[in-house]
C-alpha cells in the first residue's frame, strides 16, 4: 500500500513537470490524463491486490479486524473516492481537449 502511494505521488510530481505525450495538443491535458488513468485503472489493481492479501490473512484464522473501522470498509471508501477523482480528471481532460 505504501509503495502504491509513493508511485502515485511520484507520478503526479513528474506528470506536472514533464509532458507525457499521450495527446500532444499543446495544452495541459497530460496531468489530467495521468489523474484519470491512476484514478480509474491503477486503483482497480490496488483493490485486487488488497483483497487478495486480505483473503490470505483471513484464511489463517489469526486475523483481527481493526478496532474502529473495518479494513474492507476503508479500502472500499478509498476506492470510491479514487474513482470519483478519476472521473473528475476525465471531465477536465475532455474540457481541455474541446476548448477552442
Amino acid at each position: 500500500m505504501v509503495a502504491t502511494l509513493v508511485f502515485v505521488a511520484a507520478s503526479f510530481w513528474l506528470g506536472s513537470r514533464v509532458e507525457i505525450g499521450i495527446l500532444d495538443t499543446g495544452r495541459e491535458v497530460d496531468f489530467n490524463t495521468l489523474g484519470y488513468v491512476v484514478g480509474c485503472f491503477v486503483n482497480i489493481a490496488v483493490l485486487y491486490r488488497f483483497l487478495k492479501a486480505d483473503g490470505k490473512a483471513r484464511a489463517t484464522r489469526r486475523y483481527s479486524e481493526w478496532r474502529y473501522f473495518g479494513a474492507k470498509k476503508v479500502v472500499n471508501a478509498l476506492t470510491l473516492c479514487s474513482w470519483l477523482l478519476g472521473a473528475l480528471h476525465l471531465l477536465f481532460w475532455a474540457r481541455d481537449l474541446t476548448r477552442p
